[in-house]
């Protein structure tokens, strides 16, 4: 007695019902008979090439002889690559194997006519997966370009499956989250202290939706249909610290390390950054670049400390800080709104044939050069949100901080700490005139 298989598949079944694999189950059964092995692929596509793990056990099984007789529901739940359904009519016609179909009757592959037959189905399969993809890639854009949210897949952090309405909970600590870093917090202790996975964590706040933007392929398109989580002004500043490649270390040298002045410190000679260096116990700041100046670490820590601290005692530094940056990176964004806002009209209009190609081209490097110039505009501006948040004395909000909330302080209101070379090459003597302190205001 012919040992029978029957294969069942459906492409997308997100929600694991098997509904769809259930049906298609009991009618093969119904034509199988008895002796039946079952194969099943639930939520896997023919069309898209990727593996399908109970198709390759089914082909393995007929190539050994333990199966010799295919029942399927249709024959593009087989196959819908004619690449794919050639390997197969190889196979049949090596073993000798049956293919039957509760839908479209049986399949002889050893006859020109049944491979034929097959072939013509296959094709017709393949062409309803081309029209089905380019219906589904054009709604997708059209749903990026209208501002709604795509739907299916896993649901975003901070909003309900929707993927409009916020879940305030969750929405509320991402907010604290971006405070806290945006005040010098590390991503770790951050994620730790409000019950998030790290990755997960950065990847949600440095996606456009959490300023209620609509991204398409890699690309802002334009607003969302969901109120944001984050204004775009504190979302920016995230992802360019979030992206800040001096937050890790970088060729085995000490990078931030647990100093104050790691990568802040600069050479004054050749202007390069300057990092930790240990020798006999001693722990100095130094350009790895060319090597012209070198300081004792817990010195130059001490000096920079001091002026900060003084310098923020009173209001002013404070308040001039807090004005020149909102001011400078709202103008910004809204700079680089506008021209995003005019690289989707300039697309829909080519689109749509009110721009020829030419015009189009022109018209889109103008307003591309205009966005480049706001987002480095945005991206040379230092927020001051940990500035903000110091409500008490100074000198008590320092003595709290940890050391990368210290360096946020310093990176606040200090530009740069430029060291100039000794005087006396090898000297070891602390000189304050080798220190001169650049303020952002």
């Amino acid at each position: 007695m012919p040992t029978t298989a029957v294969y069942c598949r459906i492409s997308s079944d997100p929600q694991g019902l098997r509904a769809g694999v259930e049906r298609q189950r009991q009618d093969c059964l119904a034509v199988a008979g008895p002796a039946t092995i079952l194969f099943e692929d639930n939520d896997t596509s023919a069309y898209s090439g990727k593996p399908r793990p109970a198709y390759s056990r089914l082909c393995e099984d007929l190539r050994t002889g333990l199966v010799d007789d295919v029942v399927c529901w249709h024959p593009d739940r087989l196959h819908r690559s004619p690449r794919e359904l050639e390997d197969f009519i190889d196979l049949i016609e090596a073993t000798g194997a049956t293919v039957r179909t509760v839908t479209a009757g049986d399949f002889d592959l050893s006859t020109p006519e049944g491979r034929l037959t097959a072939r013509i189905t296959g094709s017709v399969a393949r062409k309803e997966s081309e029209d089905k993809s380019r219906r589904l890639l054009r709604k997708h854009e059209e749903l990026a370009r209208s501002g709604k949210p795509k739907g299916g897949g896993r649901r975003a952090l901070g909003f309900e499956p929707d993927g409009v309405t916020h879940r305030e909970e969750e929405a509320e600590r991402l907010r604290e989250a971006a405070v806290r870093l945006l005040a010098g917090s590390s991503l770790k202790s951050t994620a730790a202290a409000l019950g998030f996975e790290v990755t997960s964590l950065r990847k949600s706040l440095m996606r456009p939706r959490m300023a209620g933007l609509r991204e398409h392929h890699g690309e802002i398109v334009g607003p969302a249909a969901w109120e944001p989580i984050l204004d775009e002004v504190t979302w920016r500043s995230l992802c360019r610290l979030l992206n800040d490649p001096q937050r890790r270390g970088v060729g085995g040298r000490t990078r931030h390390g647990s100093r104050l002045l790691s990568g802040l410190a600069r050479c004054g000679k050749c202007n390069s950054k300057m990092w930790l260096a240990s020798a006999r116990g001693v722990v100095d700041y130094r350009c790895w670049e060319c090597g012209g100046s070198r300081i004792r670490a817990d010195w130059l820590d001490q000096l920079v400390e001091t002026a900060v601290l003084a310098a923020l005692d009173g209001p002013g530094m404070k308040k001039a800080l807090s004005r020149q940056s909102k001011s400078g990176e709202l103008e910004a964004a809204k700079e680089l709104e506008e021209a995003q806002a005019t690289l989707v009209e300039l697309a829909s209009d080519w689109g749509s044939g009110a721009l020829s190609r030419a015009e189009y081209l022109a018209a889109k490097q103008a307003a591309e050069q205009r966005r480049i110039a706001a987002q480095r505009k945005l991206d040379g501006i230092s927020s001051t949100p940990v500035l903000a948040g110091i409500s008490g004395p100074i000198r008590e909000a320092w003595d709290q901080a940890d050391v990368p909330r210290r360096r946020a302080i310093v990176a606040a209101v200090v530009d740069s700490v430029v060291v100039n070379p000794a005087s006396n090459r090898g000297s070891t003597a602390f000189d304050r005139d080798r220190v001169h302190i650049n303020w952002k205001a």
